[in-house]
């Protein structure tokens, strides 16, 4: 199994939604004990998981209320799965406004959603130093509504491909819509 990104659509988040690639989960959760697990844990490549003869029935993405129980679990300490976790719960919380579905989440899920945005920011400070991750800084600030110190970021970017998103964002600071868009 092979994919591509055409047709696909990108959303200001960083979140690619590509029919023709495949989304391969990375953590699993066993459908009979519930425990979560990294799929590297079982030996399985994101080769072995393209494979079409491989059983993907009881290989399922997490929902957003797993992902944010794995986090509470504190299972995986390592920066970089806290981080892959985190950056899960951000764009599972967004699907919600990226594809204008009313979930009615619970108030204790919307505000565990936006302290993880808050816990997320350090990670870009610390091991994702660049043009992109200010970007995304950026828009983990308009996210939390806070504008000013959105704006401020964004003005800073100076990178010609990221010029039109910039702009466009800056359009949404403009009129205080603090949620996800597709660009």
């Amino acid at each position: 199994m092979s994919g591509n990104t055409c047709g696909a659509e990108f959303y200001s988040d960083g979140y690619m939604f590509a029919p023709m690639l495949p989304n391969i989960p990375k953590i699993l959760k066993c459908d009979v004990c519930s425990n979560y697990s990294w799929i590297t844990d079982h030996f399985l490549t994101e080769t072995d998981y393209q494979n079409e003869s491989l059983d993907k029935k009881h290989i399922e993405n997490l929902t957003l209320e797993e992902f944010i129980d794995v986090l509470k679990k504190n299972i995986f300490t390592e920066p970089e799965k806290e981080f892959y976790i985190r950056q899960q719960i951000r764009f599972l919380f967004n699907d919600q406004f990226r594809y204008d579905v009313n979930k009615n989440y619970k108030s204790q899920t919307i505000e565990f959603c936006e302290d993880n945005l808050k816990k997320l920011l350090p990670f870009f400070e610390k091991f994702y130093n660049s043009t992109e991750s200010q970007y995304v800084k950026a828009e983990i600030y308009r996210n939390l509504g806070k504008f000013e110190e959105a704006k401020g970021l964004f003005e800073k970017i100076d990178d010609f491909k990221l010029h039109n998103n910039i702009q466009k964002l800056l359009t949404e600071i403009e009129k205080m819509n603090k949620y996800v868009i597709k660009l």
